[in-house]
């Protein structure tokens, strides 16, 4: 591994784009955390949120990204990232359709983004060290799930950081354990659950580092 030195939301009509984020700073550079609000429309399907300040990685991880509606909490839509840049990210929507008041809320980290390496001449040198999430749908009646990687990893030698399943159908979901994971490669991995999904609708969120 080499070593090298070391806006916010917009609507469906650029035109439209209002800055609504706020860069925490958490490491002493605003480059690493921000969160921010986007008001939506009736029936919207999809935006994008540009940062106030670009990040120093598109690895960053959503420290929480979800849809609030003050008229109606029980309202289940939910937003899936899409694609996502140092300066931007897309989500589309999914779930029950936007209703009027609905709020975009979220928050993104670039996660333990800078690790020493050692210098020359007394001068610290830096590295980003790759994670990778996705959200995978977990089909009616299966008992495994395979994982792509959007990106190869450099080995096998990662973790799972995060897990949760998501159900974005009617009625009761069902509650999944944490599952097992086998064969894994730097290109993917495979879940094993114990129980699988009786309906379409649920999606398997990872994470790894």
């Amino acid at each position: 591994m080499s070593c090298t030195p070391h806006p916010q939301v917009m609507s469906p009509c650029a035109d439209d784009a209002v800055s609504v984020g706020q860069a925490l700073g958490t490491r002493g550079d605003v480059n690493f955390d921000e969160y921010g609000t986007l008001n939506l429309n009736l029936g919207q399907t999809g935006a994008e949120v540009l940062f106030d300040y670009e990040k120093e990685s598109a690895d960053y991880r959503f420290e929480y990204l979800y849809i609030e509606n003050a008229d109606d909490p029980t309202a289940a839509s939910f937003p899936i990232p899409k694609i996502r840049t140092t300066k931007s990210f897309t989500v589309d929507f999914t779930g029950a359709p936007i209703t009027a008041n609905s709020v975009l809320k979220w928050r993104v980290t670039v996660p333990d983004p800078l690790h020493t390496c050692a210098g020359v001449a007394g001068s610290p040198k830096y590295v980003i060290y790759a994670y990778q999430e996705g959200l995978t749908p977990f089909p009616n009646g299966a008992d495994f799930v395979p994982i792509s990687f959007p990106q190869e990893q450099p080995n096998a030698d990662y973790q799972l950081e995060a897990f949760s399943v998501e159900y974005t159908g009617i009625g009761t979901p069902l509650i999944f354990a944490a599952p097992l994971i086998i064969e894994r490669t730097t290109v993917g991995f495979t879940f094993v659950f114990q129980g699988h999904p009786d309906a379409e609708g649920y999606f398997i969120r990872w994470r790894i580092s």
